[in-house]
Protein backbone atom coordinates (compact mmCIF):
# COMPACT_ATOMS: atom_id res chain seq x y z
CA UNK A 1 0.00 0.00 0.00
CA UNK A 2 1.90 3.39 -1.03
CA UNK A 3 1.86 6.59 1.11
CA UNK A 4 -0.08 8.51 -1.13
CA UNK A 5 0.28 12.83 -0.81
CA UNK A 6 -2.84 14.53 0.45
CA UNK A 7 -5.68 15.78 -1.99
CA UNK A 8 -5.45 18.95 -1.33
CA UNK A 9 -1.81 19.92 -2.53
CA UNK A 10 -3.74 19.10 -6.11
CA UNK A 11 -7.24 20.85 -5.83
CA UNK A 12 -7.12 23.41 -8.38
CA UNK A 13 -7.45 26.76 -6.33
CA UNK A 14 -4.22 25.81 -4.53
CA UNK A 15 -2.44 24.88 -7.66
CA UNK A 16 -3.01 28.38 -8.67
CA UNK A 17 -1.71 29.98 -5.64
CA UNK A 18 1.07 27.89 -5.42
CA UNK A 19 2.21 28.75 -9.20
CA UNK A 20 1.20 32.35 -8.68
CA UNK A 21 2.51 32.90 -5.04
CA UNK A 22 6.00 30.88 -6.06
CA UNK A 23 6.39 33.46 -9.26
CA UNK A 24 6.16 36.24 -6.85
CA UNK A 25 9.09 34.86 -3.98
CA UNK A 26 11.19 33.98 -6.85
CA UNK A 27 10.89 37.83 -8.13
CA UNK A 28 11.55 39.38 -4.84
CA UNK A 29 14.15 36.87 -4.65
CA UNK A 30 16.05 37.77 -7.72
CA UNK A 31 15.60 41.71 -7.24
CA UNK A 32 16.30 41.47 -3.59
CA UNK A 33 19.51 38.95 -3.04
CA UNK A 34 20.44 38.61 -7.38
CA UNK A 35 21.21 35.09 -7.57
CA UNK A 36 23.33 33.02 -9.72
CA UNK A 37 25.56 35.88 -10.81
CA UNK A 38 22.49 37.87 -12.12
CA UNK A 39 24.32 41.29 -10.77
CA UNK A 40 26.66 40.93 -13.54
CA UNK A 41 23.57 41.12 -16.01
CA UNK A 42 23.14 44.91 -16.44
CA UNK A 43 23.96 48.06 -14.83
CA UNK A 44 20.60 49.54 -14.99
CA UNK A 45 18.08 49.03 -12.19
CA UNK A 46 15.17 48.99 -14.66
CA UNK A 47 16.72 46.68 -17.27
CA UNK A 48 17.60 44.26 -14.63
CA UNK A 49 14.19 44.29 -13.26
CA UNK A 50 12.81 43.43 -16.96
CA UNK A 51 15.58 41.21 -17.58
CA UNK A 52 14.37 39.07 -13.73
CA UNK A 53 10.89 39.62 -14.45
CA UNK A 54 10.82 37.93 -18.05
CA UNK A 55 13.09 34.94 -16.67
CA UNK A 56 10.85 34.47 -13.82
CA UNK A 57 7.97 34.23 -16.21
CA UNK A 58 9.61 31.82 -18.55
CA UNK A 59 10.79 29.52 -15.30
CA UNK A 60 7.35 30.35 -13.76
CA UNK A 61 5.85 28.77 -17.04
CA UNK A 62 7.36 25.38 -16.56
CA UNK A 63 6.02 25.79 -13.12
CA UNK A 64 2.40 26.31 -14.74
CA UNK A 65 2.55 23.52 -16.92
CA UNK A 66 4.22 20.98 -14.27
CA UNK A 67 1.33 21.82 -11.99
CA UNK A 68 -0.95 21.32 -14.66
CA UNK A 69 0.08 18.15 -15.78
CA UNK A 70 -0.30 17.27 -11.95
CA UNK A 71 -3.11 18.19 -11.51
CA UNK A 72 -4.84 16.60 -14.52
CA UNK A 73 -2.81 12.91 -13.63
CA UNK A 74 -4.26 13.36 -10.18
CA UNK A 75 -7.56 12.96 -11.25
CA UNK A 76 -7.33 9.75 -12.27
CA UNK A 77 -4.36 8.60 -10.10
CA UNK A 78 -2.80 8.87 -6.51
CA UNK A 79 0.41 10.44 -6.37
CA UNK A 80 2.51 8.66 -4.11
CA UNK A 81 4.83 11.01 -1.94
CA UNK A 82 8.23 9.75 -3.62
CA UNK A 83 7.00 10.50 -6.93
CA UNK A 84 5.79 14.29 -5.99
CA UNK A 85 9.39 14.45 -4.45
CA UNK A 86 10.90 13.25 -7.93
CA UNK A 87 8.23 15.72 -9.73
CA UNK A 88 9.69 18.98 -7.69
CA UNK A 89 13.34 17.76 -8.29
CA UNK A 90 12.58 17.65 -12.68
CA UNK A 91 10.99 20.86 -11.27
CA UNK A 92 13.88 22.14 -10.03
CA UNK A 93 16.48 20.93 -12.67
CA UNK A 94 14.24 22.61 -15.43
CA UNK A 95 14.14 26.12 -13.51
CA UNK A 96 18.12 25.92 -13.13
CA UNK A 97 18.41 25.22 -16.71
CA UNK A 98 16.48 28.40 -17.21
CA UNK A 99 18.14 30.76 -14.86
CA UNK A 100 21.69 29.32 -16.35
CA UNK A 101 20.73 30.24 -19.58
CA UNK A 102 19.66 33.70 -18.62
CA UNK A 103 22.64 34.17 -16.85
CA UNK A 104 24.92 33.09 -19.75
CA UNK A 105 23.12 35.13 -22.22
CA UNK A 106 22.81 38.18 -20.33
CA UNK A 107 26.61 38.16 -19.44
CA UNK A 108 27.86 36.31 -22.67
CA UNK A 109 29.96 33.99 -20.20
CA UNK A 110 28.58 30.53 -22.20
CA UNK A 111 31.71 29.40 -20.90
CA UNK A 112 30.98 29.63 -17.51
CA UNK A 113 27.22 27.98 -18.07
CA UNK A 114 28.07 24.77 -15.74
CA UNK A 115 29.05 27.39 -12.99
CA UNK A 116 26.09 29.14 -13.34
CA UNK A 117 24.21 26.10 -13.69
CA UNK A 118 25.55 24.94 -10.07
CA UNK A 119 25.03 28.38 -8.34
CA UNK A 120 21.20 28.08 -9.51
CA UNK A 121 20.68 24.66 -8.01
CA UNK A 122 20.70 26.07 -4.56
CA UNK A 123 19.36 29.36 -5.47
CA UNK A 124 16.32 27.73 -6.87
CA UNK A 125 16.14 25.22 -4.24
CA UNK A 126 15.40 28.21 -1.92
CA UNK A 127 13.39 29.83 -4.60
CA UNK A 128 10.85 26.47 -4.90
CA UNK A 129 11.38 24.89 -1.00
CA UNK A 130 9.96 28.31 1.23
CA UNK A 131 7.22 29.15 -0.97
CA UNK A 132 5.84 25.71 -0.93
CA UNK A 133 6.89 24.65 2.41
CA UNK A 134 4.79 27.69 3.31
CA UNK A 135 2.02 26.89 0.72
CA UNK A 136 1.49 23.06 2.09
CA UNK A 137 1.51 24.15 5.74
CA UNK A 138 -1.12 26.61 4.80
CA UNK A 139 -3.45 23.71 2.92
CA UNK A 140 -2.86 21.55 5.33
CA UNK A 141 -4.20 23.93 8.60
CA UNK A 142 -7.22 24.74 5.86
CA UNK A 143 -7.88 21.19 5.11
CA UNK A 144 -7.48 20.13 8.91
CA UNK A 145 -10.47 22.66 9.61
CA UNK A 146 -12.56 21.61 7.35
CA UNK A 147 -12.20 17.82 8.20
CA UNK A 148 -13.09 19.05 12.26
CA UNK A 149 -16.00 20.72 10.92
CA UNK A 150 -17.30 17.94 8.98
CA UNK A 151 -16.46 15.27 11.69
CA UNK A 152 -18.59 17.51 14.07
CA UNK A 153 -21.36 17.57 11.59
CA UNK A 154 -21.33 14.00 11.12
CA UNK A 155 -20.85 13.33 14.74
CA UNK A 156 -24.14 15.00 15.68
CA UNK A 157 -25.83 12.63 13.25
CA UNK A 158 -24.25 9.77 13.22
CA UNK A 159 -22.72 6.99 15.96
CA UNK A 160 -19.21 7.32 15.33
CA UNK A 161 -18.01 4.18 16.95
CA UNK A 162 -19.89 0.54 17.18
CA UNK A 163 -18.71 -1.66 19.98
CA UNK A 164 -21.59 -4.59 18.83
CA UNK A 165 -23.26 -3.50 15.21
CA UNK A 166 -26.46 -5.42 14.24
CA UNK A 167 -26.47 -7.36 10.91
CA UNK A 168 -26.90 -5.03 8.39
CA UNK A 169 -29.72 -5.15 5.73
CA UNK A 170 -27.84 -5.45 2.48
CA UNK A 171 -28.86 -8.09 -0.18
CA UNK A 172 -25.75 -9.94 -0.63
CA UNK A 173 -25.45 -13.10 -3.02
CA UNK A 174 -23.99 -16.47 -1.66
CA UNK A 175 -20.97 -15.69 -3.73
CA UNK A 176 -19.24 -13.12 -5.34
CA UNK A 177 -17.71 -13.58 -8.90
CA UNK A 178 -15.12 -11.10 -9.92
CA UNK A 179 -14.58 -10.60 -13.96
CA UNK A 180 -11.94 -9.19 -15.41
CA UNK A 181 -11.65 -5.92 -17.89
CA UNK A 182 -12.55 -8.24 -20.49
CA UNK A 183 -15.75 -10.17 -18.90
CA UNK A 184 -13.98 -13.32 -18.29
CA UNK A 185 -14.50 -14.59 -14.54
CA UNK A 186 -10.97 -15.06 -12.64
CA UNK A 187 -12.64 -15.35 -8.83
CA UNK A 188 -15.18 -16.62 -6.97
CA UNK A 189 -15.37 -16.19 -3.23
CA UNK A 190 -18.15 -16.59 -0.46
CA UNK A 191 -19.87 -13.25 0.26
CA UNK A 192 -18.97 -14.19 3.78
CA UNK A 193 -15.19 -14.39 3.55
CA UNK A 194 -14.69 -10.93 1.68
CA UNK A 195 -13.45 -8.10 3.36
CA UNK A 196 -12.22 -5.56 1.07
CA UNK A 197 -10.89 -4.66 -2.14
CA UNK A 198 -8.36 -1.92 -3.16
CA UNK A 199 -7.53 -0.29 -5.83
CA UNK A 200 -4.08 -0.09 -7.10
CA UNK A 201 -4.02 1.71 -10.73
CA UNK A 202 -5.12 -1.07 -13.10
CA UNK A 203 -6.40 -3.57 -11.03
CA UNK A 204 -7.49 -4.43 -7.73
CA UNK A 205 -6.40 -6.42 -4.66
CA UNK A 206 -9.33 -8.52 -3.23
CA UNK A 207 -8.74 -9.77 0.54
CA UNK A 208 -10.51 -12.48 1.77
CA UNK A 209 -10.62 -15.22 4.29
CA UNK A 210 -9.74 -18.31 3.31
CA UNK A 211 -9.02 -21.40 6.38
CA UNK A 212 -8.13 -19.08 8.61
CA UNK A 213 -5.52 -17.09 6.15
CA UNK A 214 -6.06 -13.34 4.67
CA UNK A 215 -4.49 -14.53 0.59
CA UNK A 216 -5.58 -11.95 -1.73
CA UNK A 217 -6.40 -12.04 -5.50
CA UNK A 218 -5.00 -9.35 -7.88
CA UNK A 219 -7.33 -8.11 -10.58
CA UNK A 220 -7.19 -6.77 -13.57
CA UNK A 221 -9.80 -4.09 -13.50
CA UNK A 222 -11.12 -0.52 -12.06
CA UNK A 223 -12.70 -0.08 -9.01
CA UNK A 224 -15.12 1.81 -10.58
CA UNK A 225 -16.05 -0.78 -12.91
CA UNK A 226 -16.36 -3.09 -9.38
CA UNK A 227 -18.66 -0.74 -7.97
CA UNK A 228 -20.86 -0.93 -10.61
CA UNK A 229 -20.86 -4.42 -11.07
CA UNK A 230 -21.74 -4.78 -7.18
CA UNK A 231 -23.51 -2.19 -6.84
CA UNK A 232 -26.77 -2.43 -4.00
CA UNK A 233 -25.03 -5.41 -2.39
CA UNK A 234 -22.96 -5.52 0.86
CA UNK A 235 -19.73 -4.09 -0.97
CA UNK A 236 -19.64 -0.93 -0.69
CA UNK A 237 -17.07 2.15 -1.59
CA UNK A 238 -15.66 3.96 1.65
CA UNK A 239 -13.14 5.85 -0.34
CA UNK A 240 -11.41 6.08 -3.67
CA UNK A 241 -9.31 3.46 -3.18
CA UNK A 242 -11.11 0.77 -1.21
CA UNK A 243 -14.59 -0.98 -1.09
CA UNK A 244 -15.78 -2.92 1.85
CA UNK A 245 -17.97 -5.67 2.91
CA UNK A 246 -20.30 -3.70 5.21
CA UNK A 247 -21.03 -7.63 6.71
CA UNK A 248 -17.26 -7.79 7.52
CA UNK A 249 -17.08 -4.60 9.47
CA UNK A 250 -17.14 -5.07 13.40
CA UNK A 251 -16.36 -1.28 14.59
CA UNK A 252 -16.50 1.98 13.04
CA UNK A 253 -14.22 4.90 15.35
CA UNK A 254 -13.16 8.41 15.30
CA UNK A 255 -9.70 8.87 15.25
CA UNK A 256 -6.98 11.97 14.26
CA UNK A 257 -7.01 10.68 10.80
CA UNK A 258 -10.75 10.89 10.53
CA UNK A 259 -13.25 7.99 10.69
CA UNK A 260 -11.56 4.36 10.17
CA UNK A 261 -13.01 1.02 9.64
CA UNK A 262 -11.81 -2.49 11.92
CA UNK A 263 -12.54 -5.63 10.72
CA UNK A 264 -11.56 -7.08 14.28
CA UNK A 265 -9.26 -9.17 12.51
CA UNK A 266 -5.61 -8.55 13.57
CA UNK A 267 -3.96 -9.36 10.32
CA UNK A 268 -6.12 -6.75 8.57
CA UNK A 269 -5.45 -3.29 8.45
CA UNK A 270 -7.86 -0.30 9.32
CA UNK A 271 -9.44 1.28 6.36
CA UNK A 272 -9.83 4.95 6.09
CA UNK A 273 -13.41 6.28 5.17
CA UNK A 274 -12.79 9.11 3.42
CA UNK A 275 -14.62 12.77 3.32
CA UNK A 276 -16.28 11.93 0.01
CA UNK A 277 -17.55 9.09 0.57
CA UNK A 278 -18.25 9.85 4.76
CA UNK A 279 -21.96 10.62 4.75
CA UNK A 280 -23.41 8.28 2.76
CA UNK A 281 -21.24 5.61 4.04
CA UNK A 282 -22.16 6.38 7.71
CA UNK A 283 -25.85 6.82 6.56
CA UNK A 284 -25.73 3.22 5.17
CA UNK A 285 -24.03 1.82 8.10
CA UNK A 286 -26.23 3.39 11.00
Amino acid sequence: MKSSIPSYLTEKKNVIWTVCGTALFAELFILIYQPFGSSEWTDNPFVYMGVATAVVLIAMGIIAVSRTIMYQYAKKHEIAVWEYVIWIIVELLAMSVIYSLAASITTGHYELYFKYFNEAILDTFFILFIPYAAFHMSFALVDKEKQIKQLKHELSKYVTHVAEKKEVVMPAPDTYNFRDERGELKLSVKSDAIYYIESADNYVIIYYQNGGKIPHYVLRSSMKRIEEEFMNTALVRCSRSYMVNFNAIKVISKTEDGLMIDFGVEKLPRIPISKTFSARFMEKFT
